[in-house]
């Protein structure tokens, strides 16, 4: 049975090697001008939340205290915690 199917199984594992690292899957012109709508309206939105906050805590510099500060805080503690678990994590990647 190994006889049988070892040629088959070399095949399979190397076209999928070459699939996955070697080629890049084409997109057509409506993939690309989606992609590119996505980006710009995504850089946009990002842009007027900055300029947004920035305003905000001009006008009032508590809100910089009092909202933007525990927010870092927050994703400063989350960013350290999920830094010093994921190796305890790796085992439930697939592949």
């Amino acid at each position: 049975m190994l006889a049988a199917y070892q040629q088959h199984a070399r095949q399979t594992i190397r076209r999928g090697r070459a699939s996955r690292f070697g080629s890049v899957t084409p997109q057509s012109h409506g993939d690309v001008w989606l992609t590119g709508l996505v980006v710009f309206s995504a850089s946009v939105t990002l842009a007027g939340l900055v300029a947004a906050v920035i305003y905000a805590v001009v006008l009032w510099p508590w809100i910089g205290l009092y909202v933007l500060t525990p927010a870092g805080v927050l994703f400063a503690f989350s960013m350290a915690v999920a830094l010093r678990t994921r190796n305890r994590w790796r085992w439930w990647e697939l592949g």
